[in-house]
């Protein structure tokens, strides 16, 4: 059984960030780890192999999680909504999704119309989500078949980081090069009132 999550204590989100980079390969020295992990995603292990044909075509892209807290501004590769739409896909291909978090916040980030698997320690045995958590300054990886059709949206699941721009529309190829997806126009054009105040009621 997974431990139960600690979501609020700042040292279950560095120990949650320490293991998915030491998952991705990055080194760290100096700092133990203690294992209690915000999502133990490596805990997780399918019944059954979810590996993909050795055949299908594989392709890799980077997306970093940024955001500017001051302005309140999410986005991937620094680029909100507005500024870039789509990833495109292929029919038939496998598409492995690199996702690093530059931000000190967590990004459960959701892809509609796919299960991918979360590649861990388990190898074939990979568990399959359709959500998965990314903690501050962590990474995880994802890869998925792209076994459907037409526009599905990605975005983190913490809506109001959607709201303002850390998503994008999985775009199949197959639509045409002039194809452009459907987006409501409030995710593109958000509006947001920003304030500051003192706890002690005093001037700031």
């Amino acid at each position: 059984s997974p431990p139960r999550a600690n979501l609020y204590s700042m040292d279950a989100m560095v120990d949650s960030a320490m293991e998915s980079m030491s998952h991705g390969k990055m080194e760290m020295t100096g700092m133990k780890n203690t294992m209690r992990p915000a999502a133990p995603y490596n805990l997780l292990r399918s019944p059954h192999k979810t590996n993909f044909k050795a055949s299908l075509p594989r392709r890799e892209i980077e997306l970093r999680l940024t955001g500017d807290m001051k302005r309140y501004i999410w986005s991937f590769n620094g680029k909100t909504l507005k500024e870039e739409s789509m990833i495109k896909v292929k029919k038939g291909e496998i598409v492995r999704f690199k996702l690093i978090n530059d931000t000190m916040m967590h990004h459960p980030l959701h892809l509609h119309g796919h299960f991918f698997r979360i590649i861990n320690k388990h190898g074939d045995y990979a568990p399959l989500k359709h959500t998965v958590d990314v903690p501050p300054m962590g990474q995880r990886i994802i890869e998925f078949e792209a076994n459907e059709e037409k526009d599905w949206f990605f975005h983190c699941h913490l809506l109001y980081h959607m709201d303002a721009g850390m998503a994008r529309v999985v775009s199949y190829k197959e639509q045409g090069a002039s194809h452009q997806p459907s987006v409501d126009p409030k995710l593109l054009n958000p509006v947001f009132f920003l304030g500051e105040g003192c706890w002690d009621g005093s001037r700031c």
